[in-house]
């Protein structure tokens, strides 16, 4: 005798599974674990409430068998289809909307959504992997048997497309939340399910509009450029160390398909409540694709040769650059930033430096409180000096000269203008001419041993910064800038002892430059760094 080994389905997401012989499975769509005894169990329970469904619609003679087709057809008009459309109406009406919200986001902090609200998708979870009893009511034998023309077929197939597309965007959306390798190995899973049912609904009622194709065809695109970003971040997962170059590459190859389907949609001429929404999220994923991309290229600079995993890497160096409390663009400028100091100390390459300490000595002693004709107030002494490089944000500047608040000129002036990179929110701007400065961004130079300042800002808000330092300063009409990048200046912490408690006094360039009194704070940092890292 033959047995016939029927089909699991998962009793949390309905979705079928690839038979176990030990018969414990882990559902491959939701991650949930369950029996077959949990399947076989719920399976019975969804069937005695179809059977109770239907008996409650169409009496108690329960299926189709016998009855013609004309009964049959005008039994499904009358009474079982106005109330599976209904219930699949009001199931969809309390999700809300969720075109807008993004799929998959990056292991990352990513650019966050339009909306400050959690995705439906997510929030109503439990609600949407209800939706699997009115789905497989949609599929039963005794609701089928009652479809008698093809038009009703259509809109049967039709919601049951509705419902199982919804509960797999959800799969998606709560595997990828996770941002684990298994998470997103799922999302994949329930990316490519997606995609093959959008690529049968292009050959048919795509076929018909050329609207909705255009829509649909753009949805399948989507969907396999969110399989391939899963892949990319399960591989970025890994417990061993990568190669970010490569999977940075990948990650930018994705952001380009994420933002070109996005103009497919929205020229596809279709319905734009409905695909106005996915553009938004388009460009959300494309986004976090490419804030993947910043991490993983900063993750090769600051690393450097040493086995640190891709997670190890992002626990470690994501509450240094602010974790929450900056916004992810900016903590991504931080982030190059930091891997750009951290390739000067090692002697990666050339950097802009004025490495000359000799102005230290005379400095720290000229700071020194000393005692009036001898007798009077504190004879202070130099207990230590410190010496480090401070990172400032440099900008070339273009102006027109003015004299007194008027305009004497025509003839375009030049400066250098520097802002402190180690302050986190950097106030003083400083505008110097021919000098040293401008000397070390002409003539870059390898950095000398001293120990390096870990930078808390970024171009962009340093950029901001220096305007509006500028635009307060009358001298300086129609500023112009344009960024260079991280300039190293030689710095100094000196401590003074003898006085009622000991002092300190920060410096750089002999008091020329304005310097953040926590730089020199910001070296441990670094030191920890390249202690960790090599």
């Amino acid at each position: 005798m033959t047995s016939i080994a029927s089909q699991v389905h998962c009793p949390f997401c309905n979705a079928a599974q690839v038979p176990q012989a030990s018969g414990g499975y882990t559902c491959d769509f939701c991650l949930q674990p369950f029996s077959v005894h949990d399947a076989q169990r719920e399976e019975a329970r969804m069937l005695d409430e179809i059977k109770a469904w239907v008996e409650q619609r169409v009496g108690a003679a329960g299926p189709a068998s016998g009855v013609d087709s004309a009964s049959r057809a005008y039994i499904f008009q009358q009474k079982v289809l106005p109330d599976l459309r209904r219930d699949v109406d009001r199931a969809l009406e309390r999700l809300g909307g969720y075109g807008q919200f993004p799929l998959i986001t990056a292991p990352v902090r990513s650019p966050i959504p339009t909306s400050n609200q959690l995705n439906p998708l997510v929030a109503y979870r439990r609600e949407i992997l209800g939706l699997k009893g009115l789905k497989a009511r949609l599929a039963s034998e005794d609701v089928s048997s009652f479809v008698a023309r093809d038009a009703d077929k259509l809109v049967i197939r039709f919601m049951d497309r509705h419902l199982s597309s919804l509960m797999h965007l959800s799969n998606v959306a709560h595997a990828a939340a996770s941002r684990t390798v298994d998470g997103y190995a799922a999302a994949r899973r329930n990316l490519e399910v997606l995609a093959e049912d959008v690529a049968q609904s292009v050959t048919t009622e795509g076929a018909q509009d050329p609207a909705l194709g255009a829509f649909l065809s753009a949805l399948q695109a989507r969907f396999g450029a969110l399989g391939e970003m899963c892949r990319l971040c399960e591989e970025a997962g890994s417990a061993n160390a990568v190669s970010g170059a490569a999977l940075a590459d990948r990650a930018v190859s994705l952001a380009t398909s994420l933002g070109e389907t996005a103009q497919r949609v929205e020229a596809c001429n279709y319905s734009p409540a409905d695909s106005m929404p996915v553009v938004v999220a388009l460009h959300q994923e494309a986004a976090s694709a490419r804030t993947l991309e910043r991490w993983l290229r900063a993750y090769d600079h600051i690393v450097g040769h040493s086995q640190v995993a891709f997670p190890s890497f992002v626990a470690e160096i994501d509450p240094m650059t602010g974790g929450g409390e900056v916004a992810p663009e900016a903590q991504a400028e931080l982030l190059e930033a930091l891997g750009f100091v951290l390739g000067a100390a090692r002697g990666a390459a050339p950097v802009p430096v004025v490495s000359d300490f000799s102005w230290v000595g005379a400095w720290a002693e000229g700071g020194r409180q000393k005692k009036t004709l001898g007798m009077f107030g504190v004879d202070e002494k130099v207990a230590e000096v410190d010496q480090f490089l401070a990172p400032f944000w440099a900008a070339d500047l273009s102006f027109s000269r003015t004299q007194g608040g008027m305009f004497v000129g025509a003839q375009e002036q030049r400066a250098v203008v520097v802002v402190d990179a180690c302050a986190p929110s950097p106030t003083r701007v400083l505008v110097v001419g021919a000098g040293p400065v401008a000397s070390a961004l002409e003539s870059p130079g390898m950095l000398t041993g001293a120990p390096v300042a870990m930078p808390r800002s970024g171009p962009t808000h340093a950029a901001a910064v220096m305007m509006q330092g500028l635009q307060r300063r009358p001298e300086y009409m129609n500023p112009r800038l344009r960024m260079r990048g991280l300039v190293f200046l030689p710095a100094v912490v000196a401590t003074y002892t003898g006085g009622p408690r000991p002092r300190t006094v920060t410096s750089c360039l002999s008091d020329q430059v304005p310097v953040d009194v926590l730089a020199r704070a910001n070296v441990q940092t670094t030191q920890h760094l390249l202690q960790r890292y090599g």
